[in-house]
Formats: structure tokens, C-alpha cells, sequence
């Protein structure tokens, strides 16, 4: 079997990016998370944290699916939604400033601002441990602040996720 496929990086993630849009009938879902394993082993195989597998999209451009390195399918997460927003822009796919991608959490889009800048929705900012949705709220503390040596410094913990 040959597997043509990018290997794409963003901040502290690197994916392997199967492209099925165009051409070629992507591996059985039974057989996908072994071949996933296999090339996500840095050392036999490509090596990557998970592998982006697209498709095309049943009413929307594309259909995403993330597996992570062992095998598991994984939430879509922003780094490879990003990922599949270069590839969309690269190819054509998008065809203008925006693609909508059907994912196992339901519909996302990426805003192309230039061919090196795209933006998704994360949501409202949420604090943590809490997972509280962040509002300006007066009576309500979010900062921390921890002394150290004699250095102090505030700290507030925050967590931007995607909703749904």
C-alpha cells in the first residue's frame, strides 16, 4: 500500500496530513489506526504526534479526522485545523477568504486572512481549574499572586478552547 502524505508542524504539534479530496480512497477505518501507529513511530516510521486524515465533506468542503500517534481518534484540535486551513488555501480547496470542515465535534471553520495568517473561533476564554466561562464580573478574582524569593508576580490561568 502507498500513502502519499505531508508532514506538517505547527507550535509544539507535527502531524502526518492525509489528503483524500482529490484523489485516492483512504485506507478501511478498521485498518486506519495500525497504519496511523506505523507512521507516527519516530523511530520506523515518519514520526508525528497524530495524523490528520481528510476526506470530502458530505455538505461542507472537507471532512477532518485527527487520530492521535497511538492510534485513538482524537478530538479536532485548533493545531490541525490550522494545518488543513493551509492545505485548503494552498490547493485551491477554499476557493475564497473562508472553508467550512465537518469534524467529529461538529461543523469549524478557518478565516484566511493571508496565505500565512488563518483564524478559527475558539470561544470565550475559560478560567482554570474551573473551567469557568471568563466574564467581566468585579466580584470575581481571576489572578493569582505567588511569591517566591522575595519576587512576586500575578498570574491568571486561562484556558481559550473551542466550544463543543
Amino acid at each position: 500500500m502507498e500513502l502519499d502524505f505531508y508532514k506538517v508542524q505547527t507550535c509544539h504539534n507535527d502531524f502526518l496530513l492525509l489528503n483524500y479530496v482529490y484523489k485516492g480512497e483512504p485506507p478501511p477505518d478498521e485498518e486506519l489506526p495500525g497504519i496511523v501507529r506505523a507512521l507516527c513511530d519516530r523511530h520506523v516510521g515518519a514520526g508525528a504526534n497524530g495524523a490528520i486524515v481528510v476526506r470530502p465533506g458530505v455538505e461542507h468542503a472537507a471532512n477532518v479526522q485527527v487520530l492521535t500517534a497511538g492510534g485513538q481518534i482524537a478530538p479536532v484540535y485548533n493545531d490541525a485545523l490550522f494545518c488543513v486551513g493551509r492545505l485548503a488555501f494552498d490547493s485551491g480547496l477554499a476557493g475564497g477568504k473562508k472553508i467550512v470542515l465537518e469534524c467529529s465535534g461538529g461543523v469549524n471553520s478557518v478565516d484566511f486572512i493571508d496565505s500565512t495568517h488563518f483564524q478559527v473561533q475558539l470561544g470565550a476564554p475559560k478560567s482554570l481549574p474551573g473551567n469557568e466561562e471568563l466574564r467581566e464580573r468585579p466580584d470575581n478574582e481571576y489572578q493569582k499572586y505567588i511569591e517566591d524569593e522575595g519576587k512576586g508576580i500575578a498570574i491568571k490561568s486561562l484556558s481559550l478552547q473551542r466550544d463543543g
